[in-house]
């Protein structure tokens, strides 16, 4: 046998063995490659292989400097911090409509993670975690308000009408909206009791080229833990509207008024005082007017300018609140914000209090990473 035929009966050899090998060999299953996907009004997504779900992920870091003019010389005039946030939000259609849920959460140095939002919407109900639906408009740059911006476990439903119309009911975890810190003078600070029912929540709004609108209601059980005490009830309505002058100037307006109710006004002190057994409720309203404007495609400011007051039975903590602010923002790299700004509040109380005007100046530099 000459070497030329050594050869090719080894290739033809080899060539057998390994058809007989590779037909002993598993066949591999298709790969279900990560696919986008999208929905009108919800934006484009991934689509989790093996099911039908869209999911976006999205998130942000966030760093920044703080300056608070300190109370004494114990105090930090400056602080720096660091926040991470992400949030997931998935789709899917089904036979009845498209099921939607959606969370997310963030942590900051020093500090635990922290749940945000967490809620499921389908065919017009929300339920979950979610941002009251009595929320209106918040006002511009970092330190805006006097506003009530909670989040609240809550089970709502929305009707979806033309033209931007849109109108909600939503029944809420009343035990956000307790307020009740502070000290009365004459009277005695309403101590709530137990959960005996929810917030009732409406609003009614209407979003178009022009801007938006807003009116908001709810309604807050006052319940004590003296069982002598008879059960009323507060409540707090609000309107909002943000318009758009020119392409690049946007004007935002908004009040609110509370009886029994003031966290729905953006006040933390007390819903209510006793005398005797009579419930003497307190009231509040705020009122904020801001101001945006691109001054280029990369560059815009902010001003804002709010105004609040508390009257309460026995004028122990009557006060009224003024907040003054302004940012500069930073958008010409994508994905990355950059923004300055300064504020100044000035809370005045009654003379009946006893306590001392507070004023405070603040400032801030936030750089931000958006994903």
């Amino acid at each position: 046998m000459n070497f030329k035929s050594m050869i090719l009966g080894s290739a033809a050899a080899l060539v057998a063995v390994s058809g007989a090998q590779a037909a002993d060999l598993p066949v591999a299953e298709p790969v279900d490659y990560v696919r986008i996907c999208d929905f009108d009004g919800w934006g484009t997504g991934i689509q989790i292989p093996g099911t039908e779900t869209c999911l976006k992920i999205g998130g942000y870091v966030r760093t920044q400097i703080d300056y608070v003019e300190p109370k004494s010389r114990a105090s930090d005039a400056v602080t720096f911090s660091g926040k991470g946030y992400l949030k997931f939000d998935a789709v899917n259609d089904t036979e009845y409509g498209v099921l939607r849920s959606f969370i997310d959460f963030s942590g900051t140095n020093g500090g635990e993670m922290k749940l945000g939002k967490a809620y499921i919407q389908y065919r017009g109900f929300t339920m979950g975690y979610v941002g009251s639906f009595y929320f209106n408009v918040g006002g511009a740059g970092f330190y805006d308000g006097p506003n009530s911006d909670e989040s609240v476990a809550a089970f709502a439903y929305t009707f979806a009408g033309g033209n931007g119309m849109t109108a909600s009911l939503s029944l809420e975890d009343l035990n956000r909206n307790d307020a009740g810190t502070g000290t009365g003078g004459a009277g005695t600070v309403f101590a709530h009791a137990g959960n005996g029912a929810p917030d009732v929540v409406a609003a009614v709004s209407v979003s178009q080229g022009w801007g938006s609108l807003k009116v908001t209601g709810a309604m807050h059980q006052l319940r004590n833990t003296n069982s002598t005490v008879n059960t009323t009830y507060g409540y707090g309505v609000s309107v909002g509207g943000t318009f758009n002058v020119t392409s690049g100037t946007k004007v935002t307006l908004g009040a609110q008024y509370a009886d029994g109710a003031v966290s729905y006004a953006g006040y933390g002190e007390y819903d209510a005082e006793l005398s005797g057994t009579d419930v003497k409720k307190s009231k509040a309203w705020t009122a904020l007017a801001a101001l945006t404007h691109a001054w280029s495609s990369t560059v815009s400011q902010d001003f804002h300018v709010g105004y609040g007051s508390f009257d309460a039975y026995s004028n122990a903590n009557d006060n009224t609140q003024l907040r003054l602010g302004t940012r500069v923002n930073y958008t010409g790299v994508s994905g990355l914000y950059i923004g300055i700004g300064a504020g100044w509040s000035k809370t005045e109380y009654s003379a009946t209090s006893g306590k001392a005007d507070l004023k405070v100046f603040k400032a801030r530099l936030r750089v931000q990473r958006n994903f």
